[in-house]
């Protein structure tokens, strides 16, 4: 199976485990490539109930490294920076968040927290290029990343910021989603 075939079966997994009920939404998780946004590999990845299992407690977190990009496309999430506990966020369930948002085509979003701008993209795919998202994040590093990953999105802007004086102006839905 080619890697786009992967994509897809991610997004039909996203749907189903997400209870997603936009096909605009699927249908970006199925075009995005997820890779892009990571940086090269290898990665470690790890299911969210280990990641919650370790926040309660009852066991310790571990990570699984693959280098083949073929592993990114599972509801899985994937570090992004260990010492600080960043991850790219668990998919279905940034998927169903953004499904409750119910974007259309044209619609202006603002996405505090844009981490390396996967959603941020996915979000663009969605509404469009008559549609725009301003995305906000706090880590320098990784807006700096956002920013040159999203670089191909005429309709994405991210900036480094804290989100308390950033005004993205009239919006139509707003995605907050920081650590």
């Amino acid at each position: 199976m080619t890697l786009e075939g992967y994509r897809r079966f991610y997004a039909e997994e996203i749907s189903f485990t997400g209870n997603i009920h936009s096909p605009a939404l699927v249908e970006a998780f199925a075009r995005v490539p997820r890779e892009k946004f990571l940086g090269p590999g290898p990665w470690e990845i790890a299911s969210a109930e280990i990641r919650g299992a370790s926040a309660l407690g009852t066991m310790q977190t571990s990570y699984t490294r693959v280098d083949d990009p073929r592993h990114l496309y599972h509801d899985v999430v994937i570090v992004l920076d260990k010492a600080g506990d960043i991850n790219n966020g668990h998919a279905s369930t940034l998927a169903r968040w953004i499904d409750a948002l119910d974007l259309t085509a044209a619609a202006r979003v603002y996405h505090l927290g844009s981490g390396v701008g996967y959603y941020p993209a996915i979000m663009a795919e969605v509404v469009g290029p008559g549609g725009s998202i301003a995305g906000t994040e706090v880590n320098s590093e990784l807006a700096a990343r956002a920013q040159r990953n999203l670089s191909c999105y005429s309709n994405v802007t991210v900036e480094e910021s804290n989100g308390a004086t950033f005004d993205p102006g009239a919006c139509d839905a707003k995605l907050v989603n920081a650590g």
